[in-house]
């Protein structure tokens, strides 16, 4: 078979592995690049025929090119590898081999009165086309990702050329003979010299290393030992160029997802710890969970925004797409609403649409705004937010429009710090403001008799070892059958902390179950079981054994503004109508302080520290008798979601737990 059929047959291979890779399935081929470096080694022995020169009267030494040379030249091209199984792999290589060098010889010109010693020089260009098909065994020294390479190379001329230069010993160009042209002194080029097609074995191996599941980076090295020569007159049939090549790869597909799937999997679940966190935000392990029967207030702060999609008019899918507002407009009551900051704030344009309702006094501003960074400062959109809220609340609500007032603006009056991602969404939104307090007032929950579990924030900490990757994984909590919350998720399983409501637990001894389940990329599932002890503790059993009762009320001053510890004046209306009416000169006061997770947590710390502080000081100047602790726990305890949006607002608190003893 001649050389250029061999071309051809290698060119036709690696054309259909790139119709394989668009036929097959991704986890079956990888695609990408590869560079490197040439290490090229020059074997000439041959005598130039262009040195014969018509003179009969002088002559000059023939010219022989037997000194071996080395030249470092590079590579580039891309790659194709198809899978046949886990252990054999096709590698389809197409792109540029550099091969140039200079080789030289000693001669001497023969004049009337003189012998010159001569240098005779080629400085050959040889840039060619390489098509290189290969078979890949993988994992040859497994475990270690050490893979054998052997198979072909192929490649035609591109752009190559020739020079013949002849020097004195001392560099200077030789003497002209009598007779003689200069051209005889410099041949170029050389024409007989033809580039001829290139064949080469090649033996290598690489070593793969998986940068994530669909890419890797290969360093690999090859020996190329051709049965060719550079020439194809055959006056220069000597010179052939084994080559050494030391290059790196960077390939893409799913093939370190094939190769995981030949390994069987290991999983391993457990639930590794249960706690809760002390005030000084020190988690401690859970023995049992306190319930009990008091009387029991919680208010509950609103954040007076909607948040929405980034150039978007549409509110924020992530933050509303569990609540159904459309399909319960017209029939919302405030009774309707879960005991459960978050969920409440989700629900804020039908609160407003409510009370806008009950009070037909009110005038209310909806004011749209941007985030003044990706959106450019677009007005337009600002505007379309805040008629998207308005609309709402008069076909839902039946709000007369001249009750509504609608503004645009870029960034909002007091933004969020649009340095982080996390920070600039929060300033995509529709901020309200009305003639009356009470349209945007917190919401407050009151019970004369509720059931109250000590702590009321619990966390749990599983264990998961996995060779596969966690595909799914989900926690369900119940008591006595009933369902109490379920968690879920894709990917990494973090800790997962769950925020017991009043009255979630139920009036009796019984444990409550949970049930961790978590399944792995290959599909095999496994579930860990446990219990949480329950100690239920009655309004009648404590009058049969003579407890003190107490009464519990629970206030979260929010809309501290971001990286700010001043209490605004709504806050501090707050303080002066809901919280000091609460404490009597027998109660204990907790205040917490507590931050996003936004920045340093040192100094989230510290900002947590002041709001709590601002606020101790003003409930000791009005009530001396009681007594109160302050502590800022920062971001240590996130006691609502800040991936959440809403959850990063309602962070930026201070809790006020008041207990007092009933006479």
């Amino acid at each position: 078979m001649s050389y250029k059929k061999l071309f051809i047959l290698s060119a036709f291979t690696f054309l259909s592995l790139q119709n394989i890779q668009a036929q097959t399935p991704q986890n079956k081929t990888t695609y990408g690049f590869y560079g490197g470096l040439n290490i090229n080694f020059h074997s000439p022995n041959f005598t130039d025929p262009n040195r014969i020169i018509s003179n009969n009267l002088y002559n000059v030494d023939s010219s022989t090119f037997s000194t071996n040379a080395t030249s470092i030249g590079f590579a580039i091209g891309g790659i194709v590898n198809y899978s046949i199984n886990d252990r054999f792999q096709l590698s389809g290589r197409l792109g540029y081999n550099g091969l140039g060098t200079k080789i030289t010889s000693s001669s001497r010109r023969f004049t009337a009165s003189d012998t010159v010693p001569i240098n005779s020089e080629i400085d050959a260009s040889l840039g060619m086309i390489e098509i290189a098909p290969l078979l890949r065994v993988k994992n040859v020294f497994a475990p270690a990702p050490l893979n054998l390479l052997g198979g072909f190379e192929f490649s035609i001329p591109f752009m190559t050329s020739y020079t013949h230069v002849d020097r004195t010993v001392s560099g200077t160009p030789s003497p002209l003979l009598d007779g003689q042209s200069s051209q005889d002194r410099i041949s170029n080029p050389i024409a007989s010299l033809d580039a001829a097609m290139r064949a080469a074995f090649v033996i290598g191996a690489d070593y793969e290393i998986p940068l994530n599941k669909t890419t890797s980076l290969v360093p690999e090295i090859t020996f190329r030992m051709p049965f060719t020569t550079v020439s194809s007159n055959t006056a220069f049939d000597s010179w052939s160029v084994p080559q050494l090549r030391v290059g790196i790869s960077l390939t893409f597909g799913n093939d370190n997802k094939m190769k995981d799937d030949n390994i069987p999997s290991n999983l391993d679940i457990q639930m590794d710890n249960i706690g809760y966190y002390t005030p000084d935000g020190l988690f401690t392990p859970l023995n049992f969970l306190k319930v009990e029967d008091i009387a029991y207030s919680e208010l509950y702060p609103v954040v007076p925004y909607i948040f929405f999609e980034a150039n978007s008019n549409k509110p924020f899918t992530k933050e509303y797409q569990s609540e159904n507002t459309t399909a319960r407009a017209g029939a919302f009551t405030l009774n309707n609403l879960q005991p459960d900051a978050i969920s409440i704030n989700r629900s804020l344009i039908d609160i407003i649409g409510y009370r806008m309702n009950a009070n037909k006094q009110a005038q209310l501003t909806i004011t749209g705004t941007t985030d003044g960074k990706t959106e450019n400062k677009n007005t337009t959109i600002a505007k379309e937010r805040a008629e998207y809220v308005k609309n709402y609340l008069m076909s839902s609500y039946g709000i007369e429009e001249n009750r509504l007032q609608v503004v645009a603006r870029g960034l909002p009056a007091k933004p969020s710090a649009n340095t982080v991602p996390e920070a600039e969404a929060e300033n995509r939104r529709v901020e309200f403001s009305s003639t009356s307090r009470d349209i945007v007032a917190p919401i407050i929950l009151k019970s004369d008799n509720q059931r109250i579990a000590y702590p009321e924030l619990i966390e749990f900490r599983p264990k998961v070892i996995s060779n596969k990757g966690i595909s799914d994984w989900n926690l369900q909590i119940s008591q006595a059958g009933k369902s109490l919350r379920t968690f879920s998720g894709h990917g990494t399983l973090t800790p997962q902390r769950w925020q017991i409501r009043p009255n979630e637990l139920s009036n009796s001894q019984i444990n409550v179950e949970y049930t961790l389940t978590v399944q792995d990329s290959s599909g095999v599932k496994k579930e860990a079981y446990g219990t949480i002890p329950v100690e239920y503790l009655s309004s009648t059993k404590k009058r049969s054994e003579q407890l003190a009762d107490k009464s519990i009320s629970k206030f979260s001053l929010v809309l501290f503004d971001f990286d700010k510890a001043e209490l605004t004046e709504e806050n501090a209306r707050i303080v002066e109508e809901q919280v000091l009416p609460s404490i009597q000169y027998n109660s204990t006061v907790t205040i917490i302080g507590y931050s996003d997770d936004l920045g340093e947590a040192n100094y989230n710390q510290k900002l947590s520290q002041k709001r709590a502080d601002v606020i101790k000081k003003v409930l000791e100047a009005k009530i001396r008798d009681a007594k109160y602790t302050a502590k800022g726990i920062g971001e240590n305890v996130p006691i609502f979601d800040n991936t959440s949006i809403i959850g990063r607002h309602l962070s930026r608190t201070v809790q006020i737990i008041v207990e007092t003893p009933k006479k």
